[in-house]
């Protein structure tokens, strides 16, 4: 696991993720526009800043397991 530190505008916030296996990532194309695009939805939708971070790291993980950047499927 590694933390992703994430900052509020109060204080910050270490939210432990697991690490994609590299044999598992496919292209690193558009992660970080995965990752601004779950969060701004998580927040649009709710606005809690730590589900929206961790909304993000999942969906920029997400984007590195699939060849085509945003071809993302959620099950």
């Amino acid at each position: 696991k590694e933390p992703v530190l994430a900052f509020d505008g109060k204080s910050f916030l270490s939210i432990d993720s697991e690490c994609i296996p590299a044999e598992k990532i496919v292209n690193t194309i558009g992660c970080g526009d995965a990752f601004a695009a779950g969060f701004a939805s998580v927040l649009a939708e709710t606005g809690g800043f730590e589900e929206a971070v961790r909304q993000g790291i999942k969906c920029g993980a997400l984007n590195a397991m699939t060849l085509q950047p945003g071809s993302i499927e959620q099950k």
